[in-house]
């Protein structure tokens, strides 16, 4: 079975995001940045990384920076969760590496989808096809 992180800090968003992948994904949860790398570093093994831009301790930004700065991390597809509707964050995010980002609230389905492809396109083999949120 395909294996998600969700990191977000708030427990209501951890929860939909389980509840709406756990037919298809194990998840595993994170309710910050910092429990978020320790987890990865622990164990690599994830086919995507759901994780939200705006949080305590350490945002979304540094994690995903960090995961690319890693050889072993840098290959997971991350999906961006935010709230902030920005062009500017949009195109940093994508540039600091992440594969899509996805606004909240979000629709169930959609997010079941881009993570489904995500994790089928990218991960463990280390394919960096990147997939458009429409």
């Amino acid at each position: 079975m395909k294996r998600v992180l969700v990191v977000d800090d708030d427990p209501v968003i951890r929860r939909m995001v389980c509840l709406t992948l756990m037919d298809a994904f194990e998840c595993v949860t994170a309710s910050d940045g910092v429990e978020a790398l320790e987890i990865l570093k622990r164990d690599p093994q994830f086919d995507c990384v759901v994780l939200d831009y705006a949080m305590p301790v350490l945002d979304g930004g540094k994690v995903l920076t960090a995961m690319k700065a890693d050889t072993r991390l840098a290959a997971i597809p991350v999906l961006m969760l935010t709230s902030e509707e920005s062009a500017r964050l949009y195109r940093d995010l994508m540039r600091m590496g992440a594969a899509v980002y996805v606004y909240k609230p979000f629709e169930r389905k959609k997010l079941k989808t881009l993570v489904s492809v995500l994790a089928g396109l990218g991960g463990r083999d280390g394919d960096d096809r990147r997939v458009a949120a429409s």
